[in-house]
């Protein structure tokens, strides 16, 4: 795998079944305090099985990702919470997996992690979540063709879905990182 490039996603079979973290490897260009948040995400889980329904600063164990205390640094989160339809196409996966493909390449490495979880089977509830070294890397990444195109095919394949979008802040001094809704 080369610099710059991501984990790739498992098979549709794996991923519909559990939470599936993509971590990108950043490349040179990208900066320290961004690498070691990278190296941190490694640590990223879920800690309930409701996280669809928990608010985002509930959903994860955020409180076990510390960076150095020399680190300050505003980092970008993006939540994306859905409800499939009960007929939804697996076409969306594909979708998905090219769009994050085409972002991890585009971004340089400053997708710093991707991670998904699968609708449960009672309410079709979904979280996703992408990490990025700052919101202008994702919203360059966001204009992308196939990022285009995964939205477009949401529309038909959701009953709704929700944007959420978050600062991740490391203050000096300290090791732990806060969240603060935009």
């Amino acid at each position: 795998m080369v610099a710059g490039s991501s984990v790739d996603l498992p098979p549709l079979e794996t991923a519909i079944n559990c939470g599936v973290t993509a971590i990108s490897r950043p490349t040179e260009s990208v900066d320290e305090a961004s690498k070691e948040l990278s190296r941190a995400l490694l640590n990223f889980k879920h800690i309930t099985d409701n996280y669809a329904r928990q608010p985002y600063e509930e959903a994860f164990n955020w409180d076990d990702i510390e960076l150095s205390e020399d680190i300050e640094k505003e980092f970008y989160c993006v939540a994306f919470r859905s409800r499939r339809k009960p007929d939804v196409d697996m076409d969306l996966y594909t979708a998905d997996r090219l769009a994050h493909e085409e972002a991890v390449e585009a971004s340089q490495g400053n997708l710093l992690m991707y991670w998904f979880g699968s609708a449960t089977d009672d309410t079709r509830e979904c979280l996703a979540t992408c990490i990025w070294s700052s919101q202008s890397w994702a919203q360059r990444t966001a204009k992308l063709p196939k990022h285009v195109q995964a939205a477009k095919l949401s529309r038909e394949v959701y009953e709704s879905f929700q944007l959420e979008r978050y600062r991740l802040i490391k203050t000096l001094g300290t090791r732990k990182l806060r969240l603060e809704r935009i």
